[in-house]
């Protein structure tokens, strides 16, 4: 049998020797040198457009099998990487609503939400609204917050639409709402500061990987922290200091994400700015519900999360709002959805 005298490395060759029995006659031999074998970073490295993973084995070559990303809006496909921003919401089934206080906010029922989809960690703030919109009445000012990272705010629901659809043909993703057949916001003409039975009527193909307005049952979904509720009063808290800028702790809104995120990583779900949400306003059923859009027709559409101008009873996770869709006030602002592509 041979013996070995020598092991191989991924260095160098090793040896072997085995010797006769009855003369005593020795034979050597080389064992090959072993094959190197990569270990990977666990982490995915990204410059813009590419994604590899690095070796860690020290050796001067990188090995890196590098690829070009595949988005399915947010998401690579290929990988774990994802757009910074965006938290992924898992699909479930939630109780929503509340049987206290409020006649709006009742019953509870049953709602099932069948899509995983993305939701932005953050609301849309003014240096994110800047890139692609301009605003059709008021500026943000220094008394109510300005500067990149405050909320967006004086932006209506007709407002945004425009911003959703505009961003996402700036990104290469297919808009989700139409008005009269048309998705390019700049053949909509200018956004109406008064009711318009036009705008009203504005079409979304729910299937599109552009960006939208979460429905109500979304928001409320995320907001209560989805699969991963720990069944707090605010989004992500019982202490309303912990996760929200209300009329307690502020006096004006305060820059996104400083306060503590919710249980999938959303920040400002209650207090800081009242946000827009897709659906008409429309009471509540008592039988279960799966993926609800609110109500076929109305005069007002949903708000939720209360504002840093409202009581913390408005930051509550259950508790609804509502505002004339041409309403642009200090304190209204929203959030982005996209669907994941399977």
């Amino acid at each position: 049998e041979w013996i070995t005298t020598k092991e191989a490395t991924e260095e160098t060759a090793g040896s072997k020797e085995r010797v006769c029995t009855v003369c005593n006659y020795k034979e050597t031999a080389e064992i090959a040198q072993l094959a190197h074998t990569h270990t990977f970073a666990i982490e995915w490295t990204y410059d813009g457009t590419y994604h590899w993973k690095v070796a860690t084995c020290g050796h001067k070559e990188e090995v890196s099998g590098k690829a070009e990303h595949t988005f399915d809006g947010i998401a690579c496909t290929e990988c774990d990487y994802e757009i910074e921003g965006f938290a992924l919401i898992p699909a479930g089934t939630f109780k929503m609503g509340s049987d206290a206080g409020y006649d709006a906010n009742k019953p509870i029922h049953d709602v099932a939400i069948t899509k995983d989809f993305y939701m932005g960690k953050y609301e849309v703030t003014q240096g994110e609204y800047e890139k692609y919109c301009e605003y059709v009445e008021k500026l943000p000012n220094s008394s109510y917050g300005e500067g990149d990272n405050y909320p967006v705010y004086y932006v209506s629901w007709y407002d945004a639409l425009v911003y959703c659809n505009k961003r996402s043909i700036a990104e290469g993703l297919t808009p989700c709402y139409s008005i009269n057949g048309e998705t390019d916001p700049s053949k909509w003409g200018t956004v109406p500061t008064s009711p318009d039975s036009t705008r009203d009527a504005v079409e979304c193909d729910w299937g599109a990987n552009g960006y939208r307005l979460p429905t109500e049952a979304e928001w409320e979904y995320a907001a209560r922290g989805g699969k991963l509720s720990q069944k707090t009063k605010y989004a992500g808290s019982n202490n309303i200091d912990e996760v929200a800028w209300v009329e307690d702790n502020a006096d004006k809104p305060q820059n996104v994400g400083t306060k503590k995120a919710n249980e999938l990583g959303l920040y400002d779900m209650s207090g800081g700015a009242e946000e827009w949400c897709s659906d008409w306003k429309g009471d509540y059923k008592e039988e279960a519900q799966t993926d609800p859009k609110g109500a076929e027709k109305g005069t007002v559409r949903i708000v939720r999360g209360g504002s840093w101008n409202q009581c913390s009873n408005y930051a509550r996770v259950a508790y609804r709002q509502f505002g004339n869709p041409t309403v642009a006030s200090e304190e209204n602002g929203f959030r982005v959805v996209c669907e994941v592509q399977k």
